[in-house]
């Protein structure tokens, strides 16, 4: 079964300055987000109000988080356009399923897609570990290099996932650190 991203096709703002990269945000009817990082196992959007000192946008509609970033030069992009994945397997679509199988159909060209962004000047990762991922540690070495060469900077930041791993206020704190600069 082919399994598109959710939320594409998407236009980057050209007013871009920092661009979160994930993985993929599955097209399907169990994802109920309803914008990038709004699915229910995410602090993303706890996190980026805080950062900012803004009303929390957890479970605020899509266009007040498009106003967000849009306020803030931040936009979005996933790695992965589309899957092929076993109806069985409909539910796992992480990263370490996604790499496993390489069931991926359509990657993004992120260095192609963000050439245009005149004003980028930093590109995270919503990861920081690579292990058993080897196809996705590829894809985002190919764009950390792009952003080494055009003198952007790069960054794998721990995941915005509530997964009960990570001490909250210190992905909070490694995160302010991150966007204090263009603040």
């Amino acid at each position: 079964m082919h399994i598109k991203h959710k939320f594409l096709p998407r236009q980057l703002n050209p007013e871009t300055e920092i661009l979160i990269v994930g993985t993929f945000n599955p097209g399907i009817n169990e994802n109920r987000a309803n914008f990038f990082y709004s699915r229910g196992h995410t602090s993303f959007w706890e996190l980026m109000s805080a950062i900012f000192g803004e009303k929390c946008l957890r479970y605020s509609e899509k266009q007040e988080k498009e106003d967000f970033i849009k306020r803030h030069k931040i936009d979005f992009a996933d790695l992965i356009e589309e899957i092929d994945i076993a109806t069985q397997d409909l539910s796992s679509y992480d990263d370490l399923t996604l790499d496993e199988n390489w069931n991926v159909v359509k990657c993004k060209n992120l260095p192609q897609e963000i050439s245009h962004l005149n004003k980028l000047k930093k590109v995270c990762f919503t990861r920081k570990t690579f292990q058993h991922i080897p196809n996705i540690r590829k894809k985002v070495e190919e764009l950390e290099l792009w952003c080494k060469n055009k003198g952007i900077e790069f960054r794998g930041l721990t995941t915005p996932a509530n997964y009960g791993k990570v001490d909250a206020q210190k992905r909070f704190e490694e995160w302010k650190a991150f966007f204090k600069e263009i603040k």
